[in-house]
């Protein structure tokens, strides 16, 4: 499960649970329920984790295979800046989806299965938000253009 996957890397690390929220901006106590009540983990706190914790591997965390860390490829691909949130934009979410729909089987096995598929959903619908917004700036500077040319 997670949470025995979470305190083993954790432990690898020689770090504490009120540490590793200290470091991930967890809500103290957070991580520790999580890890005592054998739970999920919500989205928000693992996005916070995988984010401050970027050798450990995400794939290994959710499902066990794979090795606990990986040699951080999103740096080297992205030359690396502070900014944390473009850490996650650098993932690609077509690689991500594809290896989850070739391994249905087993994700929708996790108690967080649902929790997955109402976070791609809500990332493809805000992704055909964001695109159905820059479409209309662009048709609002057109007629903007076209009002001043007359």
């Amino acid at each position: 499960m997670i949470a025995n996957r979470l305190q083993e890397y954790l432990k690898f690390k020689g770090l504490s649970i009120h540490q590793a929220e200290q470091k991930a901006n967890i809500g103290r106590g957070t991580l520790w329920r999580m890890v005592k009540n054998n739970s999920n983990i919500s989205s928000s706190v693992l996005e916070s984790f995988l984010t401050t914790f970027t050798d450990c591997n995400p794939t290994w965390l959710l499902t066990g295979t794979e090795s606990m860390t990986i040699q951080n490829p999103i740096n080297k691909d992205l030359n690396y800046q502070s900014d944390l949130s473009l850490k996650l934009d650098a993932i690609d979410k077509v690689s991500i989806l594809n290896y989850i729909s070739d391994n249905i089987e087993e994700f929708s096995k996790l108690k967080s299965y649902d929790s997955f598929v109402k976070v791609f959903a809500t990332a493809s619908k805000i992704d055909e938000i964001s695109n159905e917004v820059e479409e209309l700036k662009k048709t609002v500077a057109y007629l903007l253009e076209k009002e001043k040319a007359n």
